[in-house]
């Protein structure tokens, strides 16, 4: 008989006495016991509780009779041990910086819960209101669309709320497949925008639904009643209301039958069938198996209520209850002399949300069970509750928010924009209302909002309305316009994302000033309490920020400089009267432009420009300000609006960028005051050429601890995006490696090891969805045909060293370690069966199998060192780690090929500590570059590609590629390993001359085992002893002069300064005691590749027109067979989108990934070749711009980013674009009013 024990005991027989002994064994494993039992006895053996791994276990039973019989049987077990659930609260969804305008309205589809076929129409509504609960006016657009078939597509104009009404004819062709999804888009008359939403229903034959409860069992037993459970419902669940009826109930078998058939290949049958039309009926089938032991011996148990409720009693329950695994109740009754028994059950909140009764009798050596199981009521007894003192108020006022829960329970609260809601969710902790389960997820959900800010190039003149001249309000009114109470400029997403424990009163107020956002904020709340366990709020708490009179500027976050900016804003009035308003844009960092586009005074004092508008009672209006930005930077937009009645005032900030893409170099100067104690140098800035004017930024750091500007850099290490499975683990490993250097050090406080806790679990929420169904991990998960070795074992060595910071589901690494170990081959080398991602281990050549073996080894190595790899695949690991390691060893020392394969090879050795490491070792120091105190490697370039050169302006510090920087980082780590301190300082000295200015390096694999080689050799030599002045001063006229004081309390933290961009020489002197890093972070801007190109690239357009075009983009690869993991970023003009569902990939199978970001495009192309290959894609306007600049579309190598190319484009239609043209095609004809 098969077993299966979750956390529990289990029974074991014996039918005489006996001395027995039980053994549970894994694997690996032996744990027995001794026990004594005789005839009808039963005894229990625990679980051992440290059993760290579930898995396939056997319980074997050994036993000796009085009579000297000896008897063994065993059985299979499946442990589950008991998991631990993780939830991770943020204050919004995870989403990309700068990748997002937030909706501004939500639009919701409502259908009926169901439709028959019968019914003459197919009904609904479309709502659209903003995020402060008013209605949207403009034009909704609803597209229906069947399982099968075209769609339907209709257009209404909408205020708040339409309904649709459409024959139930046009809607369904046949009697079946009549799924239906209805998609509905409402474009917001004032400005064009559109967002979405959908809702699906099925449309049935009938009414009626039967179901039958999970409750009913699936076996039958002779001679006893056989019961089982129907609900006869409507199709939504709801009762049916005054219908009566018969449910006809067939009782089917089958019974072995033997019978002759004739000996012919064919049979004829005939069978009458009826006439159309079939009478519609509704059917269910519920199937039951007869339960038969040898013994006939029968137990049945039954119960009453069907969905019992805590705290009462689930009576008449004819003894072991089990709920989510775990037994809550063991008992047992003499049941010799009855053959009925009631009994009665305790039931808490261990049981919800189901749990399952077994009862079970020994006879004559068999079992004979049966079980029932039934939801329960009340998986949450901690009661939490929220509520706003002031459900409703105005920006800037006082409210507060008050909390009820549990006495001493710690009350979370997150209060979020409704806007961000809309754009995505799935960061906070809800209720399952179906199944009244909790839901703690860590996955990123996306509402589907769709499509995200389109942008309609159209605005009837219902919705246009005219400026009227500024004497005409003020001759109106006949008096002074009213001034604004405060200017509102305090828009935050999250309002609230606190803790509060209640005390014994189990009562809290959290108070706060209301924000200035014209919105609802969506307020949550859960709670835990050591007694009563999880609460979570039923319904969200919603605070309405609103006034009856506001302005809204439209975003856009950020324009190139000199390009026209037509800035809409839009003036809402819900007061009692219509409004003749006046609008004023104040004068700021910008131009005003007239409409030649030309810098103009609208004023005679040209400090404002008004405009005036009449708004009607309950609506909207708009006003455009054409305006052009020179000056770099944020710069304010100051908007103030009144009316004899009322005003309001705002202020938005806008981005301008300069033209071109920005380009950087860094200039780190090492200072070693350990032997003296004064230090002096000069260094010198330059820039290119071609250099765009006022671009050039200056940054000067200054740091004690080497380790500093990567724990203040942990967020952005490097400036890439990161949208695979490899490079997500750059948000993840070097967190590991900085906590433990801080906690090394004692210097982690907990502020530090919050930060770092929560990037981790960021990071390892991110990459589980990486795995593939098989256990491995792969660049894009299960889009990719085969899982990554390479990644796998990468990710395996991550996760391990962060196991002591978070909880880590071993699962997860025991199907990675299975996977890791099934690729391994008889000589002990491993397989790459999928994209073979790291650029050392291309080619398919012994070396690079001999790197990737190494790169395995080590991985299993340290997570064995870090006792992280799971029981069950231990010993497997250890047998794959001693077979590959033989592999490796075989190579030393005459047949390494390259300096990375020695270099991997040499510290897969040192880990293992095989006796050829110190040879190994022997053989990288000849191969070691040593010069002006540091010490280093670089691969030959007849090993690995080399630095394509600059065309003609190179930066003062030579480039170094990631290999360079991996192989010397694996030379450091070998030094740790060795405690040899005397070369490891001058390895480290020249990996801190390398490093960016936020602590990362090139690319993710070198920063990610730079910075493991960082921490482990500064944690083996730190001493705290920093006292350092440090001086940096201009050599030219510009005067600036720093100076920066480094000490112990201090050498943490990243002290940083702007210069002035003229400066193009510095002198830097320090004196004191330590080792401090000063570096020079240098940016600029240009207009053309710096560098020899790596790949060719072509940008052509197509179908220009004043609202958008087409792009057409092909590449290929210039240097050799081609390159893996390669990120194309199609630069997107101002105030355009790229259409990301336009994107014409069809005969590119290489693009793995495509990611929209604000004025961006990434794809993820797995592969470039030398073969020309080509993509294109819509682009259309989402805001008023005109005499747009270029962009560039830029291909990179990821993982060697010196290889890289880029083209700037623009359309020229809209280079050349006026304001007039730009508001004829989009409505915004009111700049023509001055």
């Amino acid at each position: 008989m098969d077993i299966k024990i979750e956390s529990a005991r289990n029974t074991v027989r014996a039918l005489s006495a006996v001395a027995s002994s039980c053994v549970l064994s894994p694997e690996e494993s032996d744990q027995h016991s001794e026990r004594t039992g005789g005839r009808g006895s039963v005894f229990y053996k625990e679980i051992p509780r440290d059993i760290s791994d579930r898995g396939n276990y056997t319980v074997e039973v050994r036993g000796r009779g009085i009579s000297g019989v000896s008897f063994r049987n065993s059985s299979k077990v499946d442990v589950i041990n008991k998991s631990t659930a993780i939830f991770i609260q943020t204050d919004k969804a995870t989403y990309r910086p700068g990748s997002r305008v937030l909706p501004k309205f939500e639009v919701i589809v409502t259908l009926p819960s169901f439709l028959l076929t019968t019914d003459g129409f197919f009904t609904g509504s479309i709502s659209a209101k903003y995020t402060f609960g008013k209605p949207v006016s403009g034009t909704a657009n609803l597209s229906i669309r069947r399982s099968f078939g075209n769609y339907i597509n209709k257009t209404f104009p909408i205020t708040g709320t339409v309904n649709f009404r459409l024959p139930m004819s046009e809607v369904i062709t046949n009697q079946f497949f009549n799924y239906i999804t209805v998609k509905a888009s409402v474009i917001e008359g004032i400005t064009g925008n559109s967002y979405g939403n959908e809702a699906s229903i099925t449309i049935y034959q009938t009414a009626e639904k039967l179901e039958f409860l999970r409750s009913g069992s699936t076996y039958f037993k002779p001679l006893l009643p056989y019961v089982t459970y129907l609900f006869v419902t409507q199709k939504d669940g709801k009762p049916l209301v005054g219908q009566t009826g018969h449910v006809n109930v067939t009782i089917s078998y089958n019974i072995p039958e033997r019978r002759r058939e004739p000996e012919t290949s064919s049979l004829a049958l005939s069978i009458r069938l009826p006439r159309p039309p079939i009478t519609p009926i509704n059917n269910v089938v519920h199937s039951s198996t007869l339960y038969k032991i040898p013994s006939n011996g029968i137990i049945r148990i039954a119960f009453n209520e069907r969905r019992p409720k805590i705290p009462r009693r689930a009576t008449n329950v004819n003894i072991r209850v089990i709920s989510k695994g775990k037994i809550l109740q063991l008992g047992s009754r003499n049941a010799r002399w009855w053959r009925r028994r009631r009994f009665s059950l305790e039931l808490t909140v261990a049981a919800a949300p189901r749990a399952t009764v077994i009862v079970y009798t020994v006879r004559r050596g068999e079992i004979v069970a049966d079980s029932v199981s039934f939801s329960v009521e009340g998986v949450f007894q901690n009661r939490v509750a929220i509520k706003y003192r002031k459900e409703k108020s105005k920006p800037g006022t006082s409210n507060a928010l008050i909390l009820r829960s549990d006495p001493d329970s710690l009350v979370n609260v997150l209060a979020v924009d409704k806007s961000v809601l809309l754009l995505r969710t799935g960061n906070d902790i809800t209720r399952n209302d179906d199944a009244n389960l909790i839901v703690m997820t860590d996955a990123i959900l996306y509402r589907h909002v769709f499509p995200i800010r389109r942008f309609t190039p159209f605005v009837s003149a219902t919705f246009a309305v005219p400026a009227v001249p500024t004497a005409q309000v003020e001759a109106r009114a006949g008096t002074s316009l009213a001034e604004p109470e405060r200017t509102r400029s305090f828009f935050p997403e999250t309002l609230l994302f606190d803790q509060r424990v209640l005390r014994s009163r189990g009562r809290g107020v959290i108070s706060f000033t209301v924000p200035d956002q014209i919105t609802t904020y969506v307020t949550t709340a859960f709670a835990i309490n050591l007694n009563s366990g999880l609460g979570i709020v039923e319904n969200p708490a919603n605070l309405t920020v609103f006034q009856n009179f506001f302005i809204r500027v439209n975003p856009t976050p950020s324009a190139i400089r000199g390009e026209i900016v037509i800035k809409q804003i839009d003036i809402f009035n819900y007061g009692e009267f219509d409004e003749d308003v006046q609008v004023e844009l104040k004068k700021g960092q910008f131009d005003f432009a007239d409409m030649s586009g030309n810098p103009f005074n609208p004023s005679p004092s040209g400090d404002s420009w008004f405009k005036n508008v009449s708004v009607k009672q309950d609506s909207v209006a708009s006003v455009f300000f054409p305006i052009i930005s020179n000056v770099i930077g944020k710069i304010k937009i100051n908007v103030i609006a009144r009316s004899i009645r009322v005003a309001d005032a705002i202020i938005k900030e806008m981005d301008v960028k300069p033209e071109g893409i920005q380009r950087r170099y860094y200039i780190p100067i090492l200072k070693d005051l350990t032997s003296i104690n004064a230090f002096s140098t000069r260094v010198s800035i330059s820039f290119p050429p071609n250099l765009v004017v006022d671009s050039e930024y200056i940054k000067i750091s200054a740091i004690g601890d080497l380790m500093g500007s990567t724990v203040a850099g942990l967020e952005d290490l490097l400036r890439m995006s990161y949208g695979c499975g490899e490079q997500n683990m750059i948000n993840f490993a070097p967190n590991v490696f900085v906590t433990k250097y801080l906690n090394a050090t004692n210097r982690l406080t907990p502020e530090q090891e919050e930060r770092a806790k929560g990037y981790l679990l960021d990071g390892y929420q991110r990459q589980l969805g990486f795995q593939r169904f098989d256990g491995s991990f792969s660049a894009f998960g299960d889009n990719d045909r085969s899982g990554s070795t390479w990644l796998t074992s990468f990710v395996l060595k991550s996760f391990a060293q962060a196991k002591d910071a978070i909880i880590i589901d071993t699962k997860v690494m025991k199907d990675a370690v299975k996977w890791i170990l099934r690729q391994q081959n008889e000589n002990g080398s491993f397989n790459e069966s999928g994209i073979v991602i790291h650029k050392a281990m291309q080619g398919g050549s012994i070396a690079n199998e001999r790197s990737l073996t190494a790169f395995v080894v080590i991985a299993l190595q340290e997570a064995k060192d870090q006792g992280f790899i799971p029981q069950a695949p231990q010993g497997s690991a250890t047998l794959a780690i001693n077979k590959a390691t033989a592999f490796l060893a075989s190579a030393v020392p005459g047949d390494i090929q390259t300096l990375y394969e020695l270099a991997i090879i040499t510290y897969a050795l040192k880990v293992t500590n095989h006796s050829k490491a110190g040879q190994a070792l022997a053989i990288l120091e000849t191969k070691a570059i040593t010069e002006d105190g540091v010490k280093y490697w670089s691969i030959p370039s007849d090993q690995a590609s080399s630095i394509l050169p600059y065309k003609s302006w190179q930066p003062p510090k030579r480039q170094v590629r990631a290999l360079d920087i991996e192989v010397t980082s694996y030379a450091l780590l070998t030094y740790v390993r060795n405690a040899d301190t005397d070369n490891g300082i001058l390895v480290l000295k020249w990996l801190a001359s390398q490093r960016n200015d936020r602590g990362g390096f090139v690319s993710t694999q070198d920063t990610v085992l730079a910075i493991q080689a960082f921490a482990e050799f500064s944690a083996l030599v730190f001493s705290e002893n920093f006292n350092i002045r440090s001086n940096v001063r201009s050599l030219g006229t510009d005067g600036f002069q720093q100076s920066f004081t480094i000490n112990n309390q201090n050498a943490l933290v990243l002290q940083e300064v702007e210069a002035p961009r003229t400066v193009r020489e510095l002198n830097i002197t320090a004196r004191g005691q330590g080792i401090c890093l000063t570096e020079i972070s240098v940016f600029f801007n240009v207009e053309e590749d710096l560098i020899v190109p790596a790949f060719f690239l072509n940008v052509s357009l197509s179908k220009e027109s004043i609202n958008g075009f087409k792009i057409h983009i092909c590449f290929s690869w210039l240097r050799g067979n081609g390159i893996t993991m390669a990120l194309l970023e199609i630069g997107i003009p101002t105030g355009m989108e790229g259409d990301i569902e336009s994107l014409d990939k069809s005969n590119l199978p290489e693009i793995k990934k495509v990611e929209a970001a604000y004025r961006k495009i990434d794809v993820y192309l797995d592969s470039v070749s030398s073969e020309v290959k080509c993509l294109s894609m819509d682009v259309n306007r989402v805001d008023w711009i005109a005499r747009h600049k270029s962009v560039p579309v830029v291909l990179t190598d990821y993982y060697e980013p010196t290889n890289q190319v880029t083209k700037f484009y623009i359309s020229k239609v809209l280079s050349n674009s006026t304001i007039i043209e730009v508001c004829q095609a989009n409505g915004c004809m009111d700049v023509r009013v001055k």
